[in-house]
């Protein structure tokens, strides 16, 4: 809504909150402040950090040896390795945001881990 181009394309680069001159002179009750921000900080234990840190540490090598390993696995292999990740790193997120225990987290990684560890290592050719 600002009369000037330039500000048009300064509005893409300047910080969070700015606004041109001619609209704040227009309307002053849309003032953005980061201080006002609330930002997303869930509190987790320090068990909760730890397991999640070492969890996540866990995929990572997974997808690392996946990857590593994806012109030798088939599809099929290689779309259940993919859910199998998807599925661990979404337990790695609940157990950030606190919604899962450390200790049901780890049974689920286990049990999600043990799948993907075996497919890594009896790949099939065929796709």
């Amino acid at each position: 809504r600002t009369r000037h181009w330039c500000d048009k394309l300064r509005v893409w680069f300047n910080a969070p909150g700015w606004r041109p001159a001619d609209l704040v002179a227009q309307d002053a009750s849309h003032v953005f402040s980061l201080d006002a921000v609330q930002r997303y900080d869930p509190p987790a234990t320090t068990a909760q950090q730890w397991a999640g840190g070492l969890q996540f540490l866990l995929w990572t090598g997974i997808v690392l040896a996946f990857l590593w390993q994806a012109d030798a696995l088939g599809f099929v292999h290689s779309l259940a390795l993919l859910g199998l990740s998807a599925a661990g790193l979404q337990v790695v997120g609940h157990v950030f945001d606190g919604r899962w225990r450390p200790t049901w987290s780890s049974v689920a990684q286990a049990l999600l881990a043990s799948c993907a560890i075996s497919l890594l290592a009896f790949p099939s050719s065929s796709s």
